[in-house]
């Protein structure tokens, strides 16, 4: 299967994903692909697209798909050699403490609240009140 070809319930591509993350490990196509179907339908889960889906709709749809899994892929590079995972470090001298607190171990596909924002679109409607009184209430 090519990186192009379209992706069986997904928003996005593998070349898709490239787009914004060159450094894809190579080999992890497959996971990559499963991985936004999976986004697809937790997007879908959280906002029920228009039937049919606008264009509109399938480029923030892509684009949150391939956020989100380009955050999970690259969770397992940054912990230990990068340090990108890690929030906080401490050390003590004596009696020889260490310590790390990691950003979510273990990540899954997650909507952020950018994300949720971006698939809620604008909500707010203009309306009008009428406060003259009615012909027939007038004395």
């Amino acid at each position: 299967m090519a990186d192009t070809d379209p992706i069986e319930g997904a928003y996005a591509t593998i070349a898709d994903l490239k787009a914004i993350w060159p450094g894809l490990p190579s080999g992890r196509e497959t996971e990559a692909r499963e991985l936004l179907i999976d986004a697809a339908v937790r997007i879908d889960a959280y906002a029920p697209p228009s039937d049919p889906v606008t264009d509109p709709q399938k480029r923030t749809r892509k684009t949150i798909s391939r956020e989100m899994v380009k955050w999970v892929m690259s969770s397992d590079q940054g912990a230990v050699a990068g340090g990108a995972d890690v929030t906080q470090k401490s050390r003590s001298m004596g009696p020889f403490s260490e310590s790390w607190t990691f950003d979510r171990p273990g990540r899954t596909l997650l909507l952020t609240e950018e994300h949720k924002r971006m698939l809620r679109g604008r909500r707010q409607r203009p309306f009008s009140i009428d406060l003259t009184p009615r012909y027939e209430e007038l004395p």
